[in-house]
C-alpha cells in the first residue's frame, strides 16, 4: 500500500460507526488478533475493544442459543410429524408392531422438550463389566506406602533434576 492510500485507509478506519468496527474487530479477534493490537489499529482504547469483545461475545451466544433454538424446533416438528404418521397407521391397521416405533417417537419428543428425568448412569470399572468399588481407607495407605517407600519419602528421581546438575 502506498503511504496515500494507506493515510486514506487509516482514515475510514477513524470513521466506522461501532457497529463496522465492532463486526471488524470480531473478524480480527477470531483469528487471534489482541485488544492491544485491534485498539492501535481502530485507534481507539483497549477498554474499548474489550466493550466490543464483550458485546460480540454476547452477540454470538444469542445467536447460538437462536440456532440451538431453531435446530429443537426443526426436531420436534420432525418427529411430531413421524409420531402422528405411525399413530395414524396404527389406528388403521391396529398392527401392535406399530406401538414400538410409536413409543420411541413419542420419547424422542419428550426428550427434545426435556420433560425427560435424566438417565442415570452407574459408574464402572474402565471396561464395563464390573460396578466401580472404591478403595478402602488401608488400600489407600497402603498404595501411598508403596509410593512414597518405606521411609515416608517419595523415590530419589533419576536425572538432571536428581544429580543437582
Amino acid at each position: 500500500m502506498s503511504t496515500e492510500s494507506n493515510k486514506d485507509h487509516l482514515d475510514a478506519i477513524g470513521r466506522l460507526s461501532v457497529a463496522q468496527r465492532r463486526k471488524a474487530v470480531g473478524k480480527l479477534y477470531k483469528v487471534g488478533r489482541t485488544q492491544w493490537e485491534l485498539a492501535r489499529l481502530f485507534k481507539v482504547t483497549q477498554a474499548t475493544i474489550s466493550r466490543d469483545i464483550t458485546a460480540l461475545r454476547e452477540q454470538w451466544r444469542q445467536q447460538a442459543a437462536e440456532d440451538i433454538g431453531a435446530w429443537i424446533a426443526r426436531e420436534l416438528s420432525f418427529a411430531q410429524d413421524q409420531r402422528d404418521s405411525i399413530a395414524l397407521e396404527w389406528e388403521r391397521s391396529k398392527d401392535p408392531a406399530y406401538q414400538g416405533p410409536l413409543i420411541r417417537w413419542s420419547e424422542r419428543i419428550g426428550k427434545l422438550l426435556g420433560t425427560d428425568a435424566p438417565t442415570k448412569i452407574a459408574p464402572t470399572t474402565p471396561d464395563g463389566n464390573q460396578p466401580y468399588q472404591a478403595m478402602s481407607e488401608e488400600q489407600a495407605r497402603e498404595l501411598v506406602r508403596a509410593i512414597l517407600g518405606s521411609n515416608g519419602r517419595a523415590p530419589a528421581r533419576a536425572g538432571p533434576a536428581a544429580s543437582g546438575s
